[in-house]
């Protein structure tokens, strides 16, 4: 995805979309099924997927999910359920594939059907679909990283759990006087059996704004915030490139996690957990302290996770 970073996608639309609900209920032509709306409910909380990760996680009993959850996202096309779009790629290295988001049609058939009193804004507005390739990015390759821990959890036979990035903030309204509200915001939330994580996934690591961060997650631990939706306090796992690398586009930065970690040592985070992408991506998720010390995320009992910041003012 680096080579679209700061590409605005074109985004293609069905020529003869169903105009509204009503009338896409009504059509003869298409039956809707429950793993239809099980789909569109999932991109109500992921607003950006591509096919293959729709095959693992809807079609992974079929003999060849890919083809599946091809066929039939091409059918939520034509209804006007989904938009798609297919970056470039370099001469000789075939094809991309598409990248789908949901519809606001799709957006009042599934909160409609379901009865889902679902009050956030649609992820993706029709109306304003300027969107870098770079958010896009993000958004796919951190369902990526998702769908791979649970996929491992499942083999685990642990339970499990996954809120996308806008289900997984929590707004904080501070109980003393004069306080600002802040907002935790990763950009996911996992629960593996009994451990929550926060996931920070990292593409171009900031450290300006990783500090600014740590501070928050600081904040949020003293004023115990994470009580008000959390039976314990969540595990925040940093996940992004070990090999440190250039990225040219509006300026460059070291494309590493490894700077990130001296930045959670200055803040006595100790316990902020770091996973490589080159790990994950071959089935190992074996995660690092800023000690270095290994910490399987499927093998992790009681963790006093913010015990060395407890005192922290």
């Amino acid at each position: 995805m680096s080579g679209y970073v700061f590409t605005i996608p074109q985004w293609s639309k069905p020529k003869k979309p169903s105009g509204n609900v009503d009338n896409l209920l009504k059509r003869n032509d298409f039956k809707l099924q429950e793993r239809d709306l099980d789909i569109l409910e999932f991109f109500l909380n992921h607003p950006f997927v591509i096919t293959e990760q729709v095959a693992k996680l809807f079609y992974n009993h079929c003999a060849k999910p890919t083809q599946n959850a091809s066929r039939r996202l091409k059918t939520l096309y034509d209804m006007g359920l989904l938009w798609r779009t297919r970056p470039f790629v370099s001469k000789g290295k075939g094809t991309h594939q598409y990248i789908f988001c949901i519809t606001k049609l799709a957006y009042n058939l599934i909160t409609q059907v379901r009865e889902l009193d679902y009050t956030d804004e649609i992820n993706f507005q029709e109306c304003d679909n300027v969107v870098e390739m770079s958010r896009i990015a993000h958004e796919l390759e951190l369902n990526e990283f998702c769908i791979e821990l649970i996929q491992k959890a499942k083999e685990k036979n642990l339970e499990f759990n996954w809120s996308g990035t806008k289900r997984s903030w929590q707004k904080i309204t501070p109980k003393t006087p004069g306080s600002k509200g802040y907002v935790i915001s990763p950009d996911a939330m996992i629960r593996v059996d009994n451990n929550i994580y926060h996931i920070e996934y990292e593409r171009y690591c900031d450290k300006d704004n990783f500090y600014k961060k740590c501070m928050k997650w600081k904040r949020y631990r003293q004023d115990r915030a994470w009580k008000e939706l959390y039976p314990k306090e969540p595990i925040i796992l940093v996940v992004g490139n070990k090999a440190a690398g250039e990225v040219v586009g509006h300026y460059r930065r070291v494309n590493s996690i490894d700077q990130l970690i001296p930045i959670a040592k200055s803040c006595n985070m100790d316990d902020i957990l770091f996973l490589y992408n080159e790990d994950w991506r071959k089935g190992i998720f074996d995660a690092y302290n800023v000690q270095e010390e290994k910490i399987n995320l499927f093998e992790i009992k009681e963790m006093d996770i913010w015990s060395k910041i407890s005192n922290v003012q």
